[in-house]
């Protein structure tokens, strides 16, 4: 089951995406998932990270035609 709090999200975004909010490895794995493609080539879909040390996981929507990669840290960062 993925960790989607806002608390424990922006944790992980804030360490550039590299290390497990919950035990601290910077043993992760991540399974990256296309859900579509638009007319111009562009691509979105999503990203599972998981902790290879504890199964800590977390999952954030990416966009290649938005100004941020991983456009949720947008979200994450306004509140």
């Amino acid at each position: 089951m993925c960790d989607q709090s806002p608390a424990s999200r922006k944790a992980f975004a804030a360490s550039y995406f590299s290390k497990c909010i919950k035990c601290g490895s910077e043993d992760l794995k991540e399974v990256k998932k296309t859900e579509g493609c638009r007319h111009n080539g562009d691509a979105y879909g999503f990203t599972v990270f998981t902790c290879t040390s504890c199964q800590w996981s977390t999952r954030f929507e990416w966009d290649e035609d938005s100004d941020l990669y991983y456009y949720e840290v947008l979200l994450l960062t306004s509140r």
